[in-house]
């Protein structure tokens, strides 16, 4: 059992992205060209904007997505809402595509956003 787990930063505020969406697919095998999926987690980020989750790795394949729904974050945003940004905001989501092939416990995937851009790194 590996954790995965991400602290996402709101750039236009400053702050923590408290209350943003993140899932987590396990991809599969590629079947008439598209690549299925499996949920792993659907889940809120809490109120530092952090989400850390166990995740059961069965060896078979171990590529996985996140999914920041990053475009109806910045929307449930006042300051955002209120602005030309959501007009002109481009990305409805922010896919990081992981390959978990080495079996270290702790993933950790920071990622910082805003309305159309976006910056992720991966920490040991």
């Amino acid at each position: 059992m590996i954790t995965i787990s991400s602290h996402i930063l709101d750039t236009v505020s400053g702050d923590h992205a408290r209350g943003i969406r993140v899932q987590c697919l396990k991809l599969s095998k590629k079947q008439n060209n598209l690549i299925l999926s499996e949920p792993v987690f659907d889940i809120i980020a809490n109120q530092e904007g952090r989400i850390l989750e166990s995740v059961e790795l069965d060896g078979s394949n171990d590529n996985y997505d996140l999914i920041f729904h990053s475009k109806s974050y910045f929307e449930s945003h006042e300051a955002i809402s209120s602005s030309t940004l959501k007009t002109i905001q481009v990305m409805e989501v922010v896919t990081v595509r992981l390959s978990l092939t080495d079996k270290k416990p702790k993933y950790h995937v920071p990622i910082m956003l805003s309305p159309h851009s976006y910056s992720v790194w991966w920490s040991a």
